[in-house]
């Protein structure tokens, strides 16, 4: 098994090649994925809490470049983000809640990393 590894600024590249377009069509298609995916998965998780109505999916440019961006309120109003994608230690029932990979899956489906 091989490990392929990919520029980090692969984006910024492929815009400066290309245009700012070409990532910015291609984050549509991530956010429509990433939508999809956000509202399939919050179904049945966690029937009190409609986690996918605390999302915020949106794109935000830099420049030449654009970024596809998961927001995520918890109760406290703070941005819990991060958790919500790969997963957190829940306080309350001493388990492991697993993430929903909303963007990690995305992008992969449009061809990213």
């Amino acid at each position: 098994m091989a490990r392929v590894f990919i520029d980090r600024d692969l984006s910024t590249k492929v815009a400066e090649w290309f245009g700012p377009q070409a990532t910015s069509e291609k984050a549509d298609e991530v956010l429509a994925d990433a939508r999809m995916l956000a509202a399939a998965r919050a179904v049945g998780r966690d029937p009190g809490i409609p986690v996918a109505k605390d999302l915020s999916l949106e794109k935000r440019y830099h420049g030449i470049d654009t970024d596809v961006c998961l927001d995520v309120e918890g109760r406290d109003g703070s941005n819990v983000a991060v958790e919500h994608e790969w997963g957190a230690w829940n306080e309350q029932r001493h388990r492991w809640v697993e993430g929903h990979h909303v963007m990690r899956d995305a992008a992969r489906m449009n061809g990213g990393v």
